[in-house]
């Protein structure tokens, strides 16, 4: 089983003083604490603010370095505006840096293997990289998130939940910890489980504001109760979402029905692209659930160059179920390299 101790060794690293400067310590801190807040692009700029202004003060600062790389590879999703591509270009150099002031931080080791598991899919060197960052702070919940995710797109179901289960134990209060865990169960079509854990920390949830209704009806479709899904949805709809959460919701629109729907949320979205770049993942989804399948896969593809998350879950994601029946999407998951599930589900 899965466990989560602090060595004495661990205990002495986490404990060294990352910096003399205390201004540059309070900004880090400040930085840290909006990268935790509920998921979207604001709490994300601050914290890139406070982190590279902890940088200014003190350019020795290598746990800086290292959460403002963190705060890239959030970016790095496609989720809020910023091209994957864009992000990794800041967010490998601010990862390198911290590495080469502090070999032993964990959140370097983290940056490391996302860029192995959700851009040059070596699962392996993945693997390796949130193994070591495990190792150097079995503390951190998000550390745990990343082996979930990894486990996730390789279809290993028991380690999905393991990993989950040790997250929660170490972090048992975050909202974020709680939506990632009902996020990767309905991922790896683990759906009791995920409805599990929907259940058991909806009240920490409720701090996410629309997060937590899409997340639910992502679920509640997946378990055909696309009835109580619509009633959820219909209070989104007027709603000022980013980029993931629009695409989540026209996807869960137009496989409830509402067609209509869907396609005013995504020219919304298309009158967006001249300004920001919108998840093509989601895209995808959202055309695919709409029945236009060709332009599904035109996203896709993009998706696919772009290495937008969801694409590693190619295999699994029930957003995906509507191509799932195209050998195109056979071909995608080839590429990928990771198991697919039947095509008759």
């Amino acid at each position: 089983a899965l466990k989560s101790r602090l060595t004495p060794d661990v205990r002495t690293r986490l404990g060294k003083r990352p910096t003399q400067d205390m201004e540059a310590y309070n900004l880090f801190l400040l930085g840290r604490q909006a990268y935790h807040a509920p998921s979207g692009p604001e709490p994300f700029a601050r914290a890139a603010q406070y982190l590279q202004q902890a940088i200014d003060r003190d350019s020795g600062f290598a746990r800086a370095y290292a959460w403002l790389a963190l705060v890239h590879v959030y970016n790095a999703g496609g989720y809020y505006g910023v091209k994957p591509h864009d992000a990794w270009a800041r967010a490998l150099p601010m990862a390198t840096k911290a590495f080469e002031l502090d070999p032993d931080l964990a959140e370097s080791e983290v940056v490391f293997g996302w860029h192995a598991h959700w851009v040059s899919h070596d699962w392996p060197a993945a693997s390796r990289h949130f193994e070591r960052a495990h190792s150097l702070n079995p503390s951190d919940a998000f550390v745990c998130i990343a082996h979930v995710g990894l486990q996730t797109a390789l279809r290993h179901p028991d380690d999905v939940l393991a990993w989950i289960r040790l997250a929660e134990e170490v972090d048992p209060s975050s909202p974020l910890i709680r939506l990632n865990a009902v996020v990767f169960c309905w991922m790896a079509r683990l759906f009791d489980e995920a409805l599990a854990e929907l259940t058991a920390g909806r009240g920490l949830m409720t701090s996410l504001g629309p997060l937590l209704p899409i997340v639910e009806s992502m679920l509640l479709i997946a378990l055909r109760r696309e009835a109580e899904a619509a009633a959820l949805l219909s209070s989104l709809q007027q709603e000022p979402l980013d980029n993931w959460s629009s695409l989540m919701l026209a996807t869960n629109l137009a496989l409830c029905g509402d067609h209509k729907a869907a396609r005013g949320r995504l020219g919304e979205l298309h009158a967006r692209e001249s300004t920001e770049y919108v998840w093509t993942a989601g895209l995808a989804c959202a055309y695919g659930a709409l029945g236009e399948i060709d332009r599904a896969f035109e996203y896709l593809e993009r998706a696919y160059d772009d290495r937008a998350a969801f694409m590693t879950w190619l295999g699994s994601a029930p957003c995906f179920d509507s191509l799932r029946s195209d050998p195109r999407l056979d071909r995608m998951i080839q590429r990928l390299g990771v198991p697919a599930i039947p095509v008759h589900l």
